[in-house]
């Protein structure tokens, strides 16, 4: 199983696997639809999905990543894009803690669009660090679906914190290069569908 306990920075991370990320990111776009409300947290491939969105009009768009809401303000500045308040992390740009937590709790979003640090069949989707994962999880229990979007060197892998079951997971969203037994695994987890994005 690989090693996902301790996370790299987020600048080292977001270096990582990047063609890989913009495959899952062009894959994800296409599952949602105009009119939705999605739900979107701090990560380094929910960050190159933001270029996707703002391709995309009739979606509103409520997160705590300073970095995709920044694109996609730049990108698409007349759609809806909701920034949440709170503390501001040091390490990754993004909002946590329970301010929040608390402005999640007032929405009701379609759609939950998250990137974990490793997707397991016994933990699901969890992260590392407590704050990040308890943003994750309010943001599922405030939407009705909730998609996953995970590169090959997260299948298989757990962190410390989960934040969503594999019943949970309605969608994952991974390359082309994660394992075939494992992502077998998650399906009889209960993770909804699965779909390998290709490079090409």
């Amino acid at each position: 199983m690989p090693d996902a306990l301790h996370e790299a920075p987020f600048q080292e991370r977001a270096s990582a696997n990047q063609a890989e990320k913009a495959a899952i990111a062009r894959a994800a776009a296409p599952l949602l639809l105009e009119g939705q409300t999605c739900f979107v947290d701090a990560g380094t491939t929910t960050a190159m999905l933001a270029t996707e969105l703002g391709r995309l009009v009739g979606l509103t768009v409520i997160t705590n990543s300073l970095e995709v809401a920044a694109r996609r303000q730049a990108l698409c500045p007349q759609e809806a894009t909701i920034l949440l308040g709170g503390r501001l992390l040091s390490a990754v740009p993004a909002t946590y803690g329970d301010g929040t937590v608390a402005e999640i709790a007032r929405y009701t979003a379609d759609i939950a669009i998250l990137s974990p640090v490793g997707v397991s069949a016994a933990q699901g989707a969890t992260d590392y660090l407590t704050h990040e994962a308890e943003v994750a999880r309010a943001m599922v229990a405030r939407s009705r679906r909730t998609l996953v979007l995970a590169d090959h060197s997260k299948i298989g892998a757990e962190s410390r914190v989960q934040f969503c079951p594999c019943p949970r997971i309605d969608v994952l969203v991974t390359d082309a290069g994660a394992d075939a037994a494992v992502l077998a695994a998650l399906r009889t987890a209960g993770i909804g569908s699965i779909v390998r994005a290709s490079l090409a």
